[in-house]
């Protein structure tokens, strides 16, 4: 075992003074691994004649994933490598990569990986869904690589939060350049930005009614705090999944439930991007910023007990989706239909520090939260700024006034006195209307009259 160390800290060393010279001297450049799909990760890493195998030992209770080098294909695809202590024994899989094609963390996108082979802790991956470019010079910017939550060997996430996934920071940007049909690759060491508190929520607002009933607005927002200071957040990159969800539901138990395709997503905030909600009849308006301080939001909002407890450890919020909620049909029988959002992860942030602007991509873990909003204002109504602001379309009025002779006409049916006062006023309401409407058509006819009498009498 003591051997075993000596060798894990003598590679460490290695690979430090490697990413200082990296980062002092500029891109420091290894020969080509020319990777195939077929070959092993032992048999692409040894192509680098400075490669040990012994400077990655088995170690049973490391259950982390290290990125130790990239190579493109021959057919255009680019695989990671990785070194897994604990692979012998505990078999963990890396399931995706967050990177950027650029110098610049801008665009962040998470890669799915695929598995394609192991050789004692060194594993092989393909990246899905990239294609190498044709240009000369090409960049892979990794911010981190993931691999699933494990229930026996991870935390949880002490609130009511599922957490996907585990992040492992990479912070390198690889460099890979074609000179004379031959590929070599460089890298420099990069800052990242780690989240170390997560909680992921929605709140839910009533956007008043639209003829075939109440609807409400479901407002996606995710809270953290990081291993750096941040001052002023300008800029967050968000990304997640959202399916459709349909909800059958007899006396108040799930019958049946329907989900649609899962499609993933990815939100670019500013802080100067605000969103309204509302616009129905009887609705309230809502207002908020994308980028929000926590204390601010607990300030504006009507949280839960519970979301307060879960936002404790937080700094920053990021409001980066909005879907539509309905329910249909009554304590019986009802149909609920919603947006689900999951596995929500930071991509990149921009933030201003002692004056210091810095633009850093985000080691994160993906997390899904529950299905419960976290406000206890759902179904707020405001029925006088909607009706007495004069503001509203027409259709707002003549529905309204239509439900308030619906409402006297039954109340006339039920209590027949009241019907009969009710008669008499509608007689007199009449009356008046009619006067009303009339007034110009007889000033019209007194004024024609005149005329004619003038002319009848000269």
């Amino acid at each position: 075992m003591k051997k075993i160390m000596q060798n894990r800290i003598f590679a460490a060393i290695v690979l430090l003074l490697t990413l200082l010279f990296a980062m002092i001297g500029g891109h420091s450049y290894l020969p080509a691994l020319a990777a195939t799909k077929y070959s092993s990760a032992l048999e692409d890493l040894q192509k680098d004649t400075s490669f040990n195998v012994n400077d990655y030992p088995y170690i049973a209770n490391d259950y982390s994933i290290e990125l130790i080098q990239i190579a493109e294909s021959t057919d255009d695809e680019l695989f990671v490598y990785t070194y897994q202590p604990c692979q012998k024994t505990t078999y963990l899989v890396a399931t995706d990569i967050n990177m950027s094609l650029s110098e610049s963390p801008n665009g962040m996108k998470v890669y799915p990986l695929i598995f394609v082979n192991c050789s004692g802790t060194l594993c092989k991956y393909k990246v899905k869904g990239l294609t190498v470019s044709t240009e000369s010079v090409r960049y892979y910017n990794i911010t981190s690589i993931s691999r699933e939550w494990n229930k026996d060997i991870d935390d949880g996430t002490g609130n009511d939060n599922v957490q996907n996934t585990v992040p492992y920071s990479v912070g390198i940007l690889w460099k890979a350049v074609t000179e004379n049909g031959e590929v070599r690759y460089g890298y420099n060491l990069t800052e990242t930005i780690e989240i170390t508190e997560m909680y992921v929520d929605h709140l839910r607002y009533s956007t008043g009614f639209h003829f075939i009933g109440f609807s409400k607005c479901d407002s996606h927002y995710v809270a953290f705090s990081t291993d750096k200071k941040i001052d002023k957040l300008m800029e967050a990159e968000v990304f997640y999944f959202s399916q459709s969800v349909v909800v059958d539901k007899t006396m108040g138990i799930v019958s049946s439930e329907k989900r649609g395709e899962e499609v993933s997503q990815k939100a670019v905030l500013s802080e100067i991007d605000s969103v309204t909600v509302g616009g129905g009849l009887f609705a309230k308006t809502y207002t908020w910023n994308r980028i929000q301080s926590v204390s601010d939001f607990i300030a504006t909002e009507s949280l839960s007990d519970t979301t307060k407890d879960s936002l404790q450890n937080t700094k920053w919020i990021l409001r980066f989706a909005e879907t539509d909620y309905s329910s249909t049909g009554d304590y019986k029988v009802k149909q609920e239909t919603s947006t689900e959002i999951s596995r929500v992860r930071i991509l990149r942030l921009k933030f201003e520090t002692d004056e210091k602007v810095y633009n850093l991509g985000v080691v994160s873990a993906s997390q899904t939260g529950d299905r419960i909003p976290g406000n206890t204002n759902q179904n707020e109504l405001d029925f006088g700024k909607t009706f007495f602001s004069g503001n509203s379309s027409w259709w707002v009025y003549l529905v309204v006034f239509a439900f308030a002779m619906i409402v006297l006409v039954v109340l006339g049916f039920v209590f027949p006195v009241f019907g009969k006062g009710l008669l008499v006023v509608l007689k007199w309401i009449g009356i008046i209307l009619w006067q009303i409407i009339s007034l110009p058509f007889k000033g019209i006819a007194a004024l024609v009259q005149k005329i004619k009498d003038k002319k009848d009498g000269g």
